[in-house]
């Protein structure tokens, strides 16, 4: 898992919430008179956070007559949390097929346990939220708490991602081939996780397109020129073409596909401010850019760059830095002017010690904090467990039950991941997307990943 991270960072049911009650509107004036009284409150609304009273009504204002009555203000009743539900869920592989054979607990409860046949299905009925899924697969360990999901779909790999993908090809046209000290790069607007390359000599391009979500969507293809610039090491920004309404379906091939420049792209440009805190050995890099409403991401190879052009619509920075503990990871949207990356925290294991000997086997894992996070992500050997931001100790589970556990007197490596950005809880990562840990570098917001790595050896 963290080698996957680094690799990434080197290369490439809703709950009901309460709503306020509405006050009555007060009665209207009459032609005379004394004004009406005022309208009752709302009463407060049943949910996972109840309604706030509504205001009172205001009486009439007198006039020639008899004064108006007040409104009768009763609050509207907030969203009702289902606090039972029966799950339905699914266990998919990394291409979103269903995965048969896969124990999953729920709850921990070694008396609740559904296999899932060739559907990858898996049901429990009567289930208090939020709940926990355990996943089990031959030696390893998914464990997921705090959901709320109904339906919850969980890619079988530790980063929990799946993807969709399809061959494409054609030609870009509009410069005269070949060309040099260019690239012409080609992906499409559907979240795409990779981009092809023109051949320089030809314009033409072949490649396999990949993308979390749905099986079928239309997306537009784009088409980038840039070019190197020499002064910021960064890149220009030349032309862009778009052929819309491309059809993508999962498996399903298309060629022909010809895109033709067209249009300039229009830049802004930003200076990077890289605070790494406590962290050290690193220099933020050009990791996306987006072109007619295209992300275009650099799995493999992030530009390095202090100051650089960039396409107006947008694009992102990542910069990382290596600590006594670990690593933190940044990925931030460019802002005109100075974009800044900051790693000001640390995560730190407190126990087990690092290199602590004759530990249980059944340990209490424990981290410092780290302000912000949305959720952490723990790794023991081949557990996972994916906890919410509340959380600053994981007392490892007895899942014999499940066939899983820790060896005596074996050392492992365990890891503590603190996620500071959105779409990283165990119900993100369930929502049918297979975004997972790629979503680092699918979004256009803020993401920060800090990282603490140890070991311990468990008794004899």
């Amino acid at each position: 898992m963290v080698c996957a991270l680094v690799a990434l960072s080197a290369c490439s049911s809703s709950d009901g919430s309460g709503r306020d009650g509405t006050g009555g509107s007060g009665g209207i004036a009459g032609s005379g008179g004394i004004a009406g009284n005022d309208g009752t409150g709302g009463t407060a609304g049943d949910g996972s956070t109840g309604g706030t009273g509504g205001d009172d009504g205001t009486g009439g204002t007198a006039g020639d007559g008899t004064g108006g009555t007040g409104g009768d203000a009763t609050g509207g009743a907030g969203g009702t949390v289902p606090h039972t539900i029966d799950v339905l869920g699914t266990i998919v592989d990394e291409a979103f097929q269903p995965v048969a054979g896969v124990t999953v607990a729920l709850d921990g409860d070694p008396t609740r346990l559904e296999t899932t046949g060739v559907d990858g299905v898996f049901r429990f009925s009567g289930v208090d939220t939020p709940y926990d899924l355990s996943v089990a697969f031959e030696s390893n360990l998914l464990e997921l708490r705090g959901l709320s999901r109904a339906h919850p779909v969980v890619p079988l790999n530790q980063m929990l991602m799946a993807f969709r993908g399809v061959d494409l090809e054609g030609v870009v046209r509009g410069p005269t081939y070949p060309i040099s000290d260019e690239g012409i790069a080609v992906t499409h607007t559907g979240k795409s996780l990779l981009m092809a390359s023109v051949d320089e000599e030809s314009g033409e391009y072949g490649s396999h397109f990949a993308w979390p979500g749905p099986s079928r969507q239309a997306v537009n293809l784009v088409a980038a020129r840039v070019a190197a610039d020499p002064v910021t090491n960064g890149l220009r920004f030349l032309e862009a073409g778009v052929r819309e309404d491309v059809r993508l379906e999962d498996g399903v091939g298309m060629t022909g596909l010809s895109i033709t420049l067209d249009r300039p792209i229009a830049t802004s440009t930003t200076t990077i401010d890289f605070q790494p805190g406590s962290y050290s050995g690193s220099e933020p890099a050009l990791s996306s850019f987006t072109v007619e409403g295209a992300r275009f991401n650099f799995f493999g190879s992030p530009i390095p760059v202090l100051s650089t052009e960039f396409p107006s619509e947008g694009a992102t920075f990542v910069a990382q830095g290596f600590g006594p503990q670990g690593f933190a990871l940044a990925v931030a949207p460019a802002v005109a002017g100075t974009t800044r990356i900051t790693l000001p925290e640390s995560i730190e294991i407190l126990l087990p010690e690092n290199g602590a000997t004759d530990v249980s086997r059944t340990p209490v894992l424990s981290w410092t904090p780290v302000a912000g996070a949305s959720s952490y992500w723990i790794s023991v050997g081949e557990q996972m467990y994916f906890v919410p931001a509340t959380s600053t100790s994981l007392a490892l589970p007895d899942r014999s039950a499940l066939g899983i556990g820790l060896e005596a007197d074996s050392t492992y490596d365990w890891s503590v991941y603190a996620f500071v950005g959105n779409g990283f809880t165990a119900d993100d990562l369930t929502n049918g997307s297979g975004e997972g840990l790629y979503r680092i570098y699918l979004t256009n917001e803020a993401v920060t990943v800090y990282i603490a790595v140890s070991e311990f050896t468990t008794a004899p």
